[in-house]
């Protein structure tokens, strides 16, 4: 018998980007259906939300109890440990799925192909939550199901990359369109920490005429930025460059310089070497709560030790990284040198 729900409709070629939204937003009602009709897609929610350009309203649902990803999960952990009240949390990447570990591999293992064998995904990989090195290797491991490149879409842009290979962080989808609210026109853009193009990707989108150089010291991310670059259409006005931000020269000045390395405040100093007054850096900290409050003051008096008078025109918390500790985004606006 149909339940009415809250529901959101979507075209087909835009499901995989506002369904991973949703998902990592916990707002998709697990025990309905998805809804296909002709081309377009409605997709069961927990709540009224409005997302434009999207209809949202009251549908018509079946529900799934027997299908849905979250009670397959449950089910597995019942199956395999007696207890069905710990809660296996995972994020959808395209049609591949990634667990959180439960710190028991053979419970990862039984629940990812649990999820392959009931079709809901192609591979299951499970994530360790933690990078390794400067090269910021991730800390993933396929458990079930084919590896290879996953492609996937968000706010519009598609993605290339292998979890295992590769640092993902699903859960910033927000802060990656930062760049279309802050209403600025760049024409040049340094991405120092370029990776798989989380910020480069977007802002190339969005300014098509700007050029934007990628830095990166793991070729292996850069390769995946240029296939995407490619994919996208937007390679003509990227510059890709394999070479360490620390030894980076170049004598071109840049009106914004992107920072996605949460020890972005140490590596002010390079920054700084290519910017120039009305130039903006947007830097990436973890930051105990705190802390949180005076971190822009402690920002701009490490500008001024360096030389250049700023401003921070936004401070906003991206996401709780860990209990009492938050991933933070500062956006500095730099004025004239204080020696000039």
């Amino acid at each position: 018998m149909p339940l009415k729900s809250y529901g959101i409709v979507v075209p087909r070629d835009k499901f995989v980007e506002l369904y991973d939204y949703l998902i990592s937003n916990k707002i998709i009602n697990p025990n309905l259906r998805i809804i296909s009709k002709n081309q377009k897609r409605i997709i069961p929610t927990t709540m009224q939300i409005n997302i434009e350009p999207y209809e949202s309203g009251i549908f018509d649902f079946r529900t799934d109890s027997e299908g849905s990803i979250d009670n397959i999960l449950q089910d597995a952990v019942r199956k395999f440990t007696g207890d069905s009240q710990y809660i296996i949390h995972w994020h959808r990447m395209g049609k591949s799925l990634v667990i959180r570990s439960t710190g028991n591999s053979s419970l990862d293992a039984y629940a990812g192909n649990e999820i392959v064998n009931r079709g809901k995904a192609i591979s299951v990989y499970v994530s360790k939550g933690t990078v390794r090195g400067e090269k910021r290797f991730p800390e993933f491991e396929l458990i079930a199901g084919k590896e290879g490149d996953i492609e996937y879409r968000e706010n519009g842009i598609k993605y290339i990359l292998n979890p295992t290979k590769i640092m993902i962080s699903k859960g910033n989808i927000n802060e990656r369109n930062y760049l279309s609210r802050l209403k600025i026109n760049p024409d040049r853009i340094l991405d120092m920490f370029a990776g798989i193009g989380y910020f480069s990707l977007p802002a190339a989108k969005l300014y098509p005429e700007c050029h934007i150089t990628c830095l990166d010291i793991n070729d292996e991310s850069l390769q995946y930025l240029r296939r995407a670059a490619i994919l996208n259409g937007i390679e003509k006005n990227m510059e890709i460059c394999n070479v360490d931000c620390r030894v980076f020269e170049d004598e071109r000045k840049y009106s914004l310089v992107i920072m996605g390395n949460f020890k972005s405040y140490a590596y002010l100093v390079h920054a700084l070497k290519h910017i120039e007054p009305g130039s903006r850096i947007i830097m990436h900290l973890l930051l105990p709560t705190e802390k949180v409050a005076g971190a822009e003051y402690r920002i701009i008096e490490r500008i001024k030790k360096l030389g250049h008078n700023s401003i921070v025109e936004d401070v906003h918390k991206v996401k709780s990284y860990s209990p009492h500790v938050w991933h933070i985004s500062v956006t500095v606006f730099i004025r004239a040198s204080q020696w000039q």
